[in-house]
């Protein structure tokens, strides 16, 4: 099929188009891809003639959707079936809603390609659709001239950031020298780019890495070798102290983010339901039948470096790594950066004097090197000072001051720069490992007039101490490490501006998230502050902040359990028990027993559910643990556990149990008939898996009855999906149909 790429013009409207829309390009914004896969289901259909209900839609379902190898298309099918009313293709439509499971062509890296800021050429279907979503006529927004062919490039897969700077400058030699160690005729894998803060290190990977992309897609002249996918790993910082399950728990971050980005990137969701011991084997296997590229960013902030570096040569001689790093690595082949040469860093001056419309003679800039001895970060903050308006004069001047660490020295110079408000405000972005929210900033600084704020950050981005990346800010990884090195030094302003910390992802969470795994929805808002939110958390497990961290839990077990953030729920509630064990709080020993099988069932890995059990029966155990309609979820869980385990008699045992409980406990007459309801469709499932099909199917009737007298459409919609099973057990295809469409 062929390849389309907007043009410079039609990438301007796409822009203006998808920020009109809100939708960001991450791999979190699933609603273009919803949306894009509507529009190709739409479009089959009417290439196929068939009408909204042809069981063609489920038979030729592969050919239609992007089904994984891991995943069961028979299942997905049997899903379809039973799952809502409407035809077969709203059923599919539905099915891609909840599932997020997309159109064949459509991905998040075929939409950041389309959507992101470097013109990319997509499959011609997969373009067509993502401009009708955008209200953009296709014809309008191509670029006419003609995309290589498919069939001679790879195609690679990525998660690779969008680089902070708008022009390489410089590191020729450098950049030769890495690509070919990267090349496939090389017998170097492990390669690390060194050197202080500041020298461009990530910028360094990042130029080679799209180099080796543009390659994969054939849009570049620059020679450069190609992979298969293209990983990006920023590794975490060391800001956690405490307990030894915390040192722990920060060790495994590292360890999971990899994991995590090769899922990905690979689009391998069953990875997240793999033990981390196990995750190994399955990775190995997976990167052994294709090349890939892993670059881990900023090596140095991690506590475990030896482990990440001997996991690193656990990987097959297919992938190919770089590693950034501070602290010199003896184990790999280095680049060593030091300043730049003098052309380079002239280069580097007039571009950053271009970029901020200033006028800087050539004699002045040749002083400027000079003085700042070539250092990238030296370089920006000094013509961020004179974009402030400080004199050129004055900048050469106290440049002659600087004495070892002339990039820390000329960020101090900018910081001298700054009304307290402003100093704030940098701090307080600090806080955040990730792009942060403007009013995030606000909240945490304490400045919060709008025309002060604007005032402020506006100087600060004319400085180069932060950039803006819409309605989000960051900085530089040398301008934090040198920021976190302030607060130490500001004794009055960090524990107050941790305490608003604090407080703002508090106030975020009780708006976004939802107090008990069974509400849920819209997890966008979470998901897309997930890295900075996640830092708060830890923070308040290190510095053992009991009753704060089980408050932010209340709001985020049900998040952590339906975007699949296994690793954290398993090490977080271990902390919490743990926590709770320490304080005697029986109710939350109890409750953290239940989230933990809640967690082990939902994983599913081979050999937890004897653990499951018995975690569940040592809940229901504990005094004062588990009461009312906890203490019934806990029953009606042992219920279900056993009965996957074909523990039929045990399995009713707990039905009955919990069927006590309803009547004994003193709840609301509505929430009774809501547990009631819930008990009778687990009952029915109980008759019909021992073989009871006519009084499962009474059941089951029943069950629907009260589900539609209390509302409950969830349950009403499982309960139709049994009916029709237990239809098609004794052979009523036509009423099996019948109920599948949720039909009286």
């Amino acid at each position: 099929m062929a390849s389309l790429k907007a043009s410079g013009e039609g990438q301007a409207k796409i822009t203006e188009a998808r920020k009109k829309r809100g939708w960001r390009i991450n791999a979190t914004n699933t609603k273009p891809l919803k949306e894009a896969s509507k529009v190709l289901l739409h479009r089959y259909g009417q290439e196929n003639g068939w009408e909204d209900n042809d069981p063609q839609w489920l038979k030729e379902l592969e050919k239609i959707l992007r089904i994984g190898k891991k995943q069961d298309a028979s299942e997905i099918r049997r899903e379809i079936i039973r799952a809502r009313r409407g035809s077969f293709r709203d059923r599919i439509e539905v099915f891609i809603e909840d599932a997020e499971i997309f159109a064949k062509d459509i991905s998040y890296g075929s939409w950041s390609r389309f959507a992101g800021s470097k013109i990319q050429p997509i499959k011609e279907r997969a373009f067509q659709a993502y401009c009708q979503i955008l209200d953009l006529s296709w014809e309008e927004v191509v670029d006419r001239e003609p995309s290589p062919p498919s069939h001679n490039v790879k195609r690679s897969q990525h998660n690779l950031p969008v680089p902070d700077h708008t022009a390489f400058i410089g590191r020729r030699e450098e950049l030769n020298k890495l690509l070919k160690l990267l090349s496939p005729d090389s017998a170097v894998y492990r390669i690390s780019i060194e050197g202080e803060g500041g020298l461009g290190k990530t910028a360094l990977a990042l130029e080679a890495a799209y180099r080796c992309l543009h390659a994969s897609w054939g849009v570049t002249t620059s020679p450069a070798p190609v992979f298969d996918a293209i990983i990006f790993v920023s590794s975490q910082p060391q800001r956690l102290t405490g307990t030894g399950i915390l040192k722990r728990l920060r060790q495994e971050a590292n360890q999971r983010d990899i994991f995590r980005a090769i899922a990905r990137t690979l689009d391998l969701p069953e990875l997240a339901y793999t033990a981390l011991e196990e995750r190994l084997e399955r990775v190995q296997d997976y990167l052994s039948k294709q090349s890939t590229l892993l670059i881990i960013d900023n090596l140095e902030t991690v506590e475990d470096r030896d482990t990440i570096l001997a996991l690193l040569y656990e990987l097959p001689p297919t992938v190919k790594i770089i590693v950034t790093t501070r602290q010199p690595a003896s184990s790999l082949v280095p680049i060593r950066l030091d300043s730049l040469a003098k052309e380079d860093a002239l280069d580097l001056i007039l571009h950053q004097v271009e970029e901020k419309g200033l006028d800087v003679s050539l004699e002045d800039a040749e002083r400027l090197y000079k003085r700042t001895k070539g250092l990238p970060a030296a370089i920006v903050y000094t013509i961020g000072q004179r974009a402030a308006g400080s004199d050129i004069e004055e900048i050469i001047e106290r440049l002659a001051q600087a004495t070892n660490d002339v990039s820390r020295y000329c960020f101090e110079g900018s910081v001298k720069l700054l009304s307290e408000s402003a100093h704030h405000l940098l701090m307080a972005l600090a806080f955040f490992p990730q792009v942060a929210l403007r009013e995030a900033i606000a909240k945490v600084s304490s400045v919060e007039e709008p025309l002060i704020l604007a005032k402020d950050l506006a100087h600060l981005q004319k400085l180069s101490l932060i950039k803006q990346k819409e309605e989000r800010y960051t900085m530089l990884p040398a301008t934090r490490s040198y920021v976190l090195a302030q607060l130490d030094d500001a004794p009055k302003f960090a524990p107050e501006a941790r305490q608003r910390w604090l407080n703002w992802f508090l106030a975020y969470v009780r708006q976004y998230g939802h107090k008990t795994y069974r509400d849920w929805g819209d997890y966008d808002n979470l998901e897309g502050e997930w890295g900075n939110l996640s830092e708060a958390i830890e923070w308040c497990l290190g510095h053992e902040q009991y009753d704060l961290f089980k408050e932010f839990w209340l709001y985020l077990g049900g998040f952590t359990r339906f975007r699949g953030y296994w690793d954290e729920r398993e090490a977080w509630l271990n902390c919490l028990l743990e926590a709770a064990i320490q304080q005697g709080d029986r109710a939350t020993i109890a409750r953290t027993l239940l989230d933990k099988v809640h967690t082990l069932t939902l994983t599913d890995r081979p050999g937890q559910g004897k653990e499951a059990i018995a975690l569940c029966e040592e809940a229901l155990t504990i005094p004062d643990g588990l009461e009312g309609r906890s203490r019934f979820d806990a029953m009606v869980h042992l219920a279900i556990m056993h009965l996957n385990e074909k523990q039929f008699s045990s399995a009713q045992k707990w039905l009955g149990n919990a069927q006590e409980t309803i009547e004994s406990t003193a709840i609301k007459e509505e929430d009774r008939l809501h547990l009631q309801t819930h008990l009778l469709y687990h009952q029915g499932q109980l008759e019909a898996e021992t073989g009871n099909l006519q009084q499962a199917r009474q059941l089951y009737e029943q069950c629907l009855k009260q589900a539609k007298q209390i509302d409950w459409q969830l349950g009403t919609i499982y309960t139709y999906g049994r009916l029709a099973v237990v239809e098609i057990e004794e052979g009523n295809l036509d009423e099996a149909e019948r109920q599948a469409y949720c039909q009286e």
